[in-house]
């Protein structure tokens, strides 16, 4: 079990930060995905001459869980360009 699994979903006000990786099986009224940046999302190993097909199509599988993790909005956030 895992320190999101114990949520309660009445916390008037709470946001929860998770990963990708934590989300699965869990759903949350408003879901904000950042970061969908080539490098970021899907991530620079998995894309580019080092990256598999394998690596890329998880990526993808990870989008679709927290995409997938919205009971009524979804906003997917990325930005024109990023300062690291």
């Amino acid at each position: 079990m895992q320190a999101a699994d114990s949520l309660e979903s009445n916390d008037a006000g709470a946001v929860t930060l998770i990963t990708l990786h934590a989300a699965k099986g869990l759903e949350f009224p408003n879901v904000f995905i950042v970061g969908l940046e080539d490098g970021i999302s899907p991530h620079s190993r998995a894309i580019g001459q080092e990256g598999t097909q394998e690596q890329l199509e998880e990526e993808r599988r990870l989008l679709y869980v927290g995409v997938t993790r919205a009971e009524k909005r979804l906003f997917l956030v990325y930005v024109a360009e990023r300062t690291l």
